[in-house]
């Protein structure tokens, strides 16, 4: 079974997204990217789900960081920010969604990810 990371500081949205989840995979959240990186250096994901605007660290802290550690995990952005696919495409993301979004969008999105890591 798919192991997520789901990171957001937006208690309704872990709460909603990790329920609606918990029956296609194995769902683990953190509320902002600090957590979410100890959490991912524990232990591997098979994809994260990751809000950009956050405290502590944003998510584009955390995109930048995994990096720098050639951590290659995928990542799906999901956002409300307006410019959101314009922001992935400059983080080097590949797969984002706009907030508010269908869980079956999200669904869709890690079905992605994760077959193209498994081509890699």
């Amino acid at each position: 079974m798919l192991r997520v990371l789901l990171v957001d500081d937006e208690v309704d949205v872990i709460e909603s997204v990790g329920a609606a989840l918990e029956e296609h995979c194995v769902v683990l959240t953190a509320r902002d990217g600090a957590e979410a990186l100890e959490m991912i250096l524990r232990e591997p994901f098979d994809a994260i789900v990751l809000d950009l605007m956050m405290p502590v660290m944003t998510g584009e802290e955390l995109i930048a960081e995994l990096a720098t550690r050639s951590i290659r995990t995928p990542v799906i952005v999901a956002s409300a920010s307006r410019d959101v696919e314009a922001r992935c495409e400059e983080l080097g993301v590949q797969h984002c969604l706009q907030k508010p979004y269908r869980i079956s969008k999200l669904l869709e999105q890690l079905k992605a990810v994760t077959a193209s890591k498994a081509n890699r």
